[in-house]
């Protein structure tokens, strides 16, 4: 079971998504709603770990819809995984959209916090979690970890080298009391199909498992 404090921070990217898609928003080069692409991409980290040793479990699953509010079964997952191999490259590319994201935030604002620092450290905790949750303590996930964040962080620091100020190293913390507002809620499950797999329904509406 993922860790409630866990699930609040990334309903709180949620939040923020779609706060700042009101103010006009959007990652570069893709249509989905913020909060849609978020949950995507979250989605997309953690199946890569899952299945980096071509063998999903059951346990693994049953966390991936715990945390992000999913209704999806091991026979599903199994086939799109089958048709559609993630590379640790296409996640690092779906991951950068989002970190732009925040750069761009950070270096709007200039505020006392980094949205961006709290986001990498979010990817981080969601990938050591996962790893430990489901008892899959294998090196090839930690590895696979570092190799996808640290140049996520490199790409960081070059981008907001002109914010000079120590509030770039303090990362965002979510305000105390933060509750998500509704938690989203996944319709029954169809038939996985080669092109799409079931979406949630409510606010944030995404879905995860697009083929790119």
């Amino acid at each position: 079971m993922a860790s409630e404090t866990l699930q609040t921070a990334i309903q709180y990217t949620y939040y923020l998504c779609e706060l700042y898609e009101k103010n006009g928003e959007r990652i570069l080069g893709n249509q989905q709603p913020l909060a849609e692409f978020a949950g995507f991409s979250y989605y997309k980290y953690l199946l890569y770990l899952a299945n980096l040793d071509r063998r999903l479990e059951e346990t693994e699953v049953q966390y991936l819809n715990d945390l992000l509010h999913y209704n999806m079964t091991l026979s599903q997952l199994q086939t799109f995984c089958k048709r559609h191999p993630f590379t640790a490259e296409s996640v690092q590319d779906t991951l950068r959209g989002l970190l732009d994201l925040w750069i761009r935030v950070d270096l709007a604002e200039q505020g006392d916090s980094s949205l961006s620092l709290f986001f990498l450290n979010l990817l981080n905790l969601m990938g050591l979690s996962f790893t430990a949750d489901t008892n899959q303590r294998d090196e090839r996930q930690a590895s696979a970890i570092a190799a996808i964040l640290l140049p996520l962080r490199v790409y960081r620091n070059r981008k907001l080298q002109g914010w000079r100020s120590t509030a770039k190293e303090k990362p965002f913390a979510i305000p105390s009391g933060w509750k998500p507002a509704m938690p989203a809620a996944p319709e029954e499950p169809e038939a996985a199909s080669e092109e799409s797999t079931p979406e949630a329904s409510e606010a944030p509406e995404i879905r995860p498992l697009q083929a790119e």
